[in-house]
């Protein structure tokens, strides 16, 4: 359909733009939504190499480790993602999924109170809702916790 057309024109573009770090990324970002993982991350990591701080690339590469069970990996990509674009909310969300994924519950906590923030001031209802929802699971979770190591009902 519409994603292999977008694969073939994006091949065609690399074909007479090899160094082109957007194109590399766009179409990482084709071959993952299709399941083609390892050839998605070739091409995340070629944008990485002629784009050290592409923002995109490292957000991309990362959920796409995330999703494949590789947190570290992934938090590493946020991270530098978050160098170039410290402000960058969406970064943020995936840096906190990632934590959690992770076990580092506490640091994700405090990524998606400054994701939250940012989101406030941006004016981002969207991802305001869906942060505070996160964070009321997360909060969720550790009182339930809470209250088992007590001994008490949650």
């Amino acid at each position: 359909g519409k994603i292999d057309e977008a694969i073939a024109c994006y091949r065609a573009a690399l074909a007479v733009l090899p160094d082109c770090a957007k194109a590399h990324n766009n179409l990482g970002a084709l071959l993952a939504r299709r399941g083609e993982n390892d050839e998605a991350i070739v091409h995340y990591q070629k944008a990485l190499e002629l784009n050290p701080n592409h923002v995109d690339a490292h957000n991309n590469l990362g959920i796409l480790l995330a999703n494949m069970g590789q947190a570290d990996a992934a938090i590493a990509h946020f991270r530098k993602a978050l160098e170039t674009s410290p402000h960058a909310v969406r970064v943020l969300k995936n840096l906190g999924m990632a934590l959690v994924q992770s076990g580092q519950v506490i640091d994700a906590t405090s990524v998606f109170q400054n994701a939250l923030a940012l989101a406030r001031s941006a004016g981002d209802e969207a991802q305001t809702k869906t942060i505070e929802q996160i964070l009321g699971k997360l909060y969720e979770t550790a009182n339930a916790a809470g209250a088992n190591a007590t001994g008490q009902a949650p």
